[in-house]
């Protein structure tokens, strides 16, 4: 591993936390800059320059709108289920969210100029003889394979992998994959959309463990080994250059606030090395990196290395963070302040409960919400501070999700036959990771959001 001080190509330095960062980005790459000293145009300019074709609706009639998705309908791999039915995208998906599901789907995807590479792991409660698994590909060419391997313990998990070929097409495929738990007669419908090349940038490459297992989270622990191992790489020899960046990111905004709040233009890159394909390597410094196999594209992976027992919180500086979602302002003042004073720590929880049996409780039940917030939304910050992880730690896991093309809707029951609270949640366009959803914002969930934090703060 080689340690280098000079910045050059054009490694992201927008920040991932501001307004049309992606389409800023697309202006850098598609212009030729490429010196560190070249002032690029205002961001705002570029995002008004770039939004016609990121966003081609973007500005259109409503009746435009409209014909441009009956004639560019979403494309779906279609599944054949027994009863002859099709999984519709509107399929409720909520088992993705929930820690006790006895499914558990993981997955990778790596574009290449002719193909899609796509890895999904399942990992299921007890033996695999007692789950079907129903998908079909035939829509688009494709090749695949199947990896049958139990684990240790309870569980069991298979290990699917197509070779998918890219086609033209304006509208964004997806694959429909389907478990069923034939002694309980349930089934568990996963909706994989593999996204437009053109218009977000995926590796050419993944990351593995030493013992030759993809990483199929968006975190590796800090100290591990690992090796980058290229899909269709031409030269072998051309390293991979990996920037690390020492930001430090924001925790979500309330869901009733609009904008993302004060953030830093910039990214600060905190150093950059290269390490070469096969070779094996370990990650000490925790915090965001990103990989690319041309440092003269925009094309890359980001993934955070973090500290064991990472998605885990047991350190007090790890604690008080995540409280930001249920404290006042001058509690989080507070809070802040007290360091590495247990006592006070203890302190706050017992005044905010009133009981010690209450603060033993809700401490399990909050904590435990952070580490499935960070096991399942951790992007290229940690769970725990994107929108989807605000919202599963404040409310819990939805008890139904939908998904439709570049759109995730979260919804709860509510007693008394009250209509159902919807939280819905956009992609978008990130230079570090695929899967970045960002909260459409409201005033009117100005009232169950205050509602929920008081349950917290009263112990129930």
């Amino acid at each position: 591993m080689v340690t280098v001080d000079l910045y050059f190509g054009i490694a992201p330095k927008v920040h991932p936390d501001r307004e049309c960062s992606r389409s800023y980005l697309t202006y850098l790459a598609t212009s030729g800059y490429r010196q560190k000293k070249r002032s690029p145009r205002p961001l705002l300019e570029g995002c008004r320059r770039w939004q016609s074709i990121l966003y081609p609706e973007h500005g259109l009639s409503k009746k435009t709108k409209a014909l441009m998705r009956n004639r560019f309908s979403l494309l779906l791999f279609a599944v054949t289920l027994a009863h002859g039915s099709l999984l519709q995208a509107q399929t409720n998906s909520a088992f993705r969210y929930r820690s006790r599901s006895p499914v558990q789907v993981r997955h990778s995807k790596v574009y290449t100029k002719d193909s899609i590479s796509l890895q999904l792991k399942v990992t299921v409660k007890g033996p695999l003889e007692g789950y079907k698994f129903v998908y079909n590909l035939s829509a688009l060419p494709a090749e695949g394979t199947s990896e049958k391997a139990v684990a240790p313990g309870r569980y069991s998990h298979r290990i699917f992998r197509w070779q998918i070929a890219r086609q033209k097409t304006r509208s964004t495929p997806a694959l429909l994959f389907e478990v069923e738990d034939l002694s309980r007669q349930i089934k568990y419908p996963y909706i994989l959309p593999l996204g437009h090349p053109e218009r977000i940038n995926y590796p050419d490459f993944r990351v593995y463990t030493a013992d030759n297992e993809a990483v199929l989270e968006q975190y590796v622990p800090a100290d591990v080994p690992l090796l980058f191992r290229s899909v269709a790489k031409q030269n072998t020899t051309a390293p991979f250059y990996v920037y690390h960046y020492a930001n430090s990111f924001a925790a979500a905004r309330p869901p009733m606030v609009e904008g993302v709040g004060k953030v830093a233009k910039d990214l600060a890159i905190d150093s950059l090395f290269t390490i070469a394909e096969g070779d094996t390597f370990s990650l000490s410094k925790t915090g965001l990196y990103f990989a690319q196999s041309d440092s003269s594209s925009i094309n890359g992976l980001g993934f955070r290395v973090e500290d064991a027992p990472y998605p885990k919180f047991n350190r007090l500086k790890q604690l008080i963070p995540p409280l930001i979602y249920i404290t006042t302002k001058e509690e989080w003042a507070l809070l802040k302040a007290i360091k590495d004073d247990k006592e006070a720590f203890d302190r706050f929880w017992l005044k905010m409960t009133s009981s010690p049996l209450k603060a033993k409780d809700i401490i399990k039940k909050y904590y435990r919400r952070v580490k499935e917030a960070n096991t399942y939304f951790s992007d290229y910050k940690e769970g725990w501070k994107t929108d989807m992880g605000m919202i599963y730690i404040v409310y819990g896991p939805p008890d139904i999700v939908t998904q439709k093309e570049r759109m995730e809707v979260w919804s709860y029951k509510r007693p008394q036959n009250l209509p159902l609270l919807k939280f819905s949640f956009k992609k978008i366009d990130n230079i570090f990771v695929a899967n970045h959803y960002a909260l459409i914002r409201n005033t009117n969930y100005k009232s169950s959001w205050l509602a929920k934090v008081e349950e917290w703060r009263n112990g129930r």
